[in-house]
């Protein structure tokens, strides 16, 4: 049985690989864990300085799966709201909470579909790339359920509380030109150029100044909660953390000198 979830360094970049292209990468508890096992790994690893997630085959990730649920329901007793509630808070609510905590940049890169909780986290990444032919599907409501995996969080901070409303309650299925005019992506491509950019990005971002990353990723994040006077003290904390970084003295130096920075 291969293995559900991959992990490969590339110099300083992390893929992290859903592996399970037979049930279109559906999440099951196995992958659940091994995907957490892995997003801790690199979040921890200082030689890691860009991480990707991205679906093996055809389609990025199709949520839960189904095959699981129908088996919960068919054991006669089991309360399956608390069983599903319980995952949700011990797997799929990690994951985002690692994703934006994370001091690094992350990639998802996104061909064919990403459905159900596979949107949510399709839209966790710092940059969300996808190539003209993925789509999203917000099929949570289609089987009955609420969203999880910060579906929610994600959709209305891209789009809007009115879209996200429509999206999630209709059960919509978006394309990939939809979905870039709608603020969901960060970069459109063809599907034979996806591999390249997501790749070329990557490297571009590993060899950036990592202490100016993490505080812009943090403080973008935080500004959507705080007030102004909060986000300009965390601004400062911030710039004068990164300026006693050696990617300061190293930046102004290459700037200087007219010549590429080297971070280190």
């Amino acid at each position: 049985m291969s293995n559900p979830v991959l992990k490969e360094i590339d110099g300083a970049v992390a893929y992290i690989t859903i592996n399970r292209p037979e049930a279109r990468n559906a999440f099951n508890e196995e992958a659940c864990a091994l995907f957490e096992e892995h997003l801790r790994s690199v979040e921890n690893d200082s030689a890691v300085r860009c991480v990707v997630i991205r679906g093996a085959g055809a389609h990025f990730m199709a949520g839960g799966d189904l095959g699981e649920f129908a088996n919960m329901l068919a054991k006669p007793g089991l309360d399956v709201g608390q069983v599903i509630e319980r995952r949700v808070i011990r797997d799929g609510n990690q994951f985002p909470v690692i994703l934006e905590r994370m001091p690094k940049p992350v990639i998802t890169s996104i061909r064919g579909g990403a459905a159900g909780g596979g949107a949510g986290l399709a839209l966790a990444g710092d940059f969300i790339l996808a190539s003209e032919t993925a789509f999203f599907v917000f099929a949570h409501v289609v089987i009955g359920l609420s969203p999880d995996n910060a579906t929610l969080w994600y959709l209305t901070r891209l789009v809007g509380p009115l879209k996200a409303k429509k999206l999630l309650m209709l059960g919509s299925r978006v394309g990939a030109k939809e979905a870039h005019q709608l603020g969901m992506l960060t970069e459109l491509y063809p599907d034979a150029e996806l591999d390249k950019a997501t790749a070329d990005l990557a490297q571009r971002l590993a060899k950036g100044p990592r202490t100016a990353y993490g505080s812009i990723k943090a403080l973008v994040n935080e500004a959507q909660r705080r007030s102004l006077g909060e986000e300009l003290v965390l601004e400062a904390r911030a710039t004068g953390a990164s300026a006693g970084s050696a990617d300061f003295r190293e930046g102004v130096a290459a700037f200087l000198e007219k010549r590429p920075a080297n971070f280190a």
